[in-house]
């Protein structure tokens, strides 16, 4: 979970991945690591762009994160500090039973959010982020999706030490 890059009109988007996902059991390192990348994303905003976009890419998701308690307490968490920063979140690649998370989520959030969800395959995100944010943003995306492709496993390690493989420097945003 991270800013990877930010659009020509100033929006920045940030990229989750699932294959690279901490444990699911360990709530508060997720929920405070997902505060310190929303601050990063609002405080990155140029050009007088209030709102960013959520990239989920569901590769990687398996019966592991189908426990819910770290998304409960990320929905729980954005409610005040970031309320109405959400410009799209978009789920790549979301296979069928990620339909039990989407549901559980939907139930949380206000109506208004659930409109800016939307599903797509990873050349529909890649087309999306080109035509909302320029061909540098779709690049970014386009190569981010294909490194967490990379590999025949995910080792993401402990969460203190030791950097999620799908973490790229800060000034790269």
């Amino acid at each position: 979970f991270r800013v990877l890059t930010r659009c020509d009109s100033g929006h920045t988007v940030v990229y989750l991945c699932y294959r690279h996902h901490l444990p699911p059991s360990n709530v508060q390192a997720i929920v405070e690591h997902g505060a310190v990348v929303l601050e990063h994303a609002v405080r990155s905003l140029r050009h007088g762009a209030e709102q960013f976009d959520v990239l989920i890419d569901c590769y990687g998701f398996n019966a592991t994160h189908l426990d819910c308690r770290s998304l409960v307490g990320i929905l729980k968490m954005i409610q005040q500090p970031f309320r109405d920063r959400l410009r799209t979140a978009m789920f790549i690649g979301a296979p069928a039973a990620f339909s039990f998370v989407f549901r559980l989520g939907s139930k949380l959030v206000k109506e208004e959010t659930r409109r800016k969800a939307m599903f797509a395959t990873p050349e529909e995100a890649v087309a999306h982020v080109l035509e909302v944010g320029g061909p540098r943003a779709a690049r970014a995306v386009k190569d981010t999706i294909a490194r967490s492709r990379e590999g025949l496993d995910c080792q993401p390690g402990e969460v203190d030490g030791r950097r999620l493989p799908s973490e790229r420097p800060a000034d790269t945003a």
